[in-house]
């Protein structure tokens, strides 16, 4: 690499050596915070903006997907007319404008050094993404991690994140690219491949991130399914490992223990309610209030646990307020002034009273509730032409790379899975980066 690496740099100019060491430390970035991450964008855009009005290359810069986020961003620019509060929703919004360059810019730049973009950029990806799995394990070993930074929440990996939770974000987010570079450069290795499948599956259930894990374990089934086909014998051996590793550490980790615990014994809990409180149960459940009912079904602990956590709460009143606004929603950023009036509480769900929230923690709700059926559907339409267009180049090249990005976008939609905000620095960076290289590989 450091031989290519070299090459590299004497055949290119000094506005894109600056562009390559600024997408090489992308990763670096989501480590500092959210100030750090929006620098790196901002960067990235002045970038692209010199360089394509200097150069006047701006025609060429004009494809499919230019048009495609230009819509994606006129449908948010509708929205904020009809905002409860202008002035929330607009920094958000112009902020797609950074994303527009950054997307644009790393489609230009993989058109232009496919090979080089790959190994360098995406071997600097996987090689911090490396050195966020040591400090996970560090952590998970020691109990606070190499900048001895603790968790709040027993159970659950702070690593370099601090007091934000976000671990099993960043791990998903990046995964499947690391994936993909293993995948091409180590392509004759065929344990070591297996061997990486398991450990970041294990990995991302050991951050302690329930909905995360199960997006990764998702993510990376299709992605193995796809470029290794129905190997019935692989996935047996994989899924076994898989499993006894996961066992030995809930067996060892009283803390991860417990937080799983609670969704491998719904049942037990919501009959635990059933004997303390009959009556909320029962209601919650939709039953006829017969009081003699003695012991819950799956269907009735899955209501229970739904109606019972906070995120029930959460996406209860998020509907509300669709039924509420249901052409434009409240506004982008509006949620969390909106969700704590008193006419959204619903004593049917448990944590009613905690139900505001800055968004919803789930994608759909959040576009729902603030930029309603009108911003649904324009969502919906920017991300079917995107996943359109990207599948039908990714099965004319079998790009791996741009598999990874397409299976991202895809397990990231998953309905009712908690999520992080869609508008929000670090969820959304993570996305913008996937739908990146999705569409980087896609021509006029």
């Amino acid at each position: 690499m450091t031989s290519l690496f070299n090459t590299f740099l004497n055949k290119i100019n000094t506005n894109e050596k600056i562009i390559l060491f600024v997408f090489a430390l992308v990763p670096i970035s989501f480590l500092f915070g959210n100030l750090s991450i929006n620098t790196f964008f901002i960067l990235i855009s002045i970038f692209f903006l010199y360089e394509t009005l200097n150069t006047h290359q701006l025609k060429k810069s004009v494809n499919p997907i230019f048009w495609i986020l230009i819509f994606f961003f006129i449908s948010l620019v509708v929205n904020v007319f009809f905002s409860l509060n202008p002035l929330n929703s607009l920094p958000r919004v112009l902020k797609i404008l950074l994303i527009i360059c950054f997307v644009l810019q790393l489609q230009k730049n993989i058109q232009k050094y496919p090979n080089e973009y790959e190994k360098i950029i995406f071997g600097t990806w996987a090689t911090v993404f490396l050195v966020v799995t040591f400090d996970v394990l560090f952590e998970m070993f020691f109990g606070f991690n190499t900048l001895g930074f603790q968790s709040r929440d027993p159970g659950r990996i702070a690593s370099f994140f601090g007091t934000e939770l976000v671990a099993g974000s960043y791990y998903f987010g990046f995964c499947l690219i690391v994936l993909s570079y293993a995948y091409t450069y180590y392509k004759d290795y065929r344990f070591l491949k297996l061997f990486l499948i398991i450990f970041i599956i294990v990995i991302s259930f050991l951050i302690g991130e329930r909905s995360n894990f199960i997006k990764t374990f998702i993510g990376i089934s299709l992605f193995y399914i796809f470029t290794s086909g129905l190997n019935f014998k692989n996935l047996t051996i994989i899924t076994i490992l898989m499993f006894i590793s996961i066992i030995l550490i809930m067996e060892t980790s009283k803390a991860t223990k417990e937080r799983y615990s609670y969704f491998f014994n719904i049942t037990s809990h919501c009959n635990v309610a059933l004997q303390r409180d009959p009556l909320y149960v029962l209601k919650a459940i939709g039953s006829s209030g017969d009081s003699t009912k003695e012991f819950c079904t799956i269907k009735d602990s899955l209501i229970y646990m739904y109606k019972a956590s906070q995120y029930g709460a959460h996406y209860n009143v998020a509907y509300k307020i669709y039924k509420d606004f249901p052409i434009f929603g409240v506004g982008i950023k509006n949620f969390r002034y909106e969700s704590n009036k008193d006419k959204h509480e619903n004593k049917e769900y448990e944590r009613t009273r905690h139900r505001q929230a800055t968004h919803p923690h789930q994608i759909h709700f959040e576009i729902l509730s603030e930029t309603g059926i009108f911003g649904y559907l324009s969502f919906f339409l920017f991300i079917f032409s995107s996943l359109f267009l990207s599948l039908k180049t990714y099965f004319k090249n079998r790009n791996i790379f741009q598999l990874s990005g397409i299976i991202f976008v895809l397990t990231s939609l998953i309905p009712m899975l908690p999520s992080g905000s869609f508008f929000s620095t670090f969820s959304s960076g993570l996305f913008w980066i996937n739908y990146a290289l999705m569409v980087a590989y896609i021509k006029k």
